[in-house]
This record gives C-alpha cells, structure tokens and sequence, in this order.
C-alpha cells in the first residue's frame, strides 16, 4: 500500500515514514533508514519520522544517532507548545531549528 502511494506521490513522507515503521517492524533496518531519509528530505521537521528514526537507531544500538533524532524530535515538540521558544532557547535549540529552516 506504501509503495503504491509512494509510485503515485514520490514527495508523500508519510507514506515514506509509514514504509520506514514497517520495514522496521519486520527488521528491515537498512531500507527502513532508506525510507526514514527520503521522508526526511522532502519534510526534515516531520515529528512522526524523526521519532521512528530515532527508535530506528536506538534499536541498532547507535547511541549518539538515536539521540540526535530524539533531540530533534523534542526540541520540536516543544516548539509546537512554546511557540515563542525560539527567542529564549537555548544554542542547541536555536541550532535544530536553524537547521529545518
């Protein structure tokens, strides 16, 4: 079902995050990492993907990558309930949020 949105809109990162889980599911992990970079190029800041991702990596016990995309996945949660956050956060905060543009 995936594939096939994903054969009709190539720029769908919802279902190129839904491909990721399930691949992840079925420990697929490196076209699950496939599918979680292609939703992340067309949407970096896509919640969903960069919290599946960071699973992803703490999964294959990759440390310091799990933490990066839960950070990320964090700092923007917070964004969405502390809009003015970017004003007053801090380095790391403004960093990721630079980052996604």
């Amino acid at each position: 079902m995936y594939l096939k949105a994903i054969s009709i809109d190539n720029n769908c990162n919802q279902a190129w995050c839904n491909l990721g889980a399930l691949q992840a599911l079925r420990k697929d992990f490196a076209n699950a990492e496939h599918s979680y970079n292609a939703a992340m190029s067309i949407d970096p800041t896509h919640e969903t993907t960069l919290y599946n991702y960071g699973i992803l990596k703490a999964e294959q016990r990759l440390v310091e990558a799990a933490e990066g995309m839960l950070m990320r996945y964090v700092l923007l949660l917070l964004l969405v309930f502390f809009p003015d956050a970017k004003t007053r956060s801090t380095p790391q905060r403004r960093a990721c949020v630079e980052d996604e543009g």
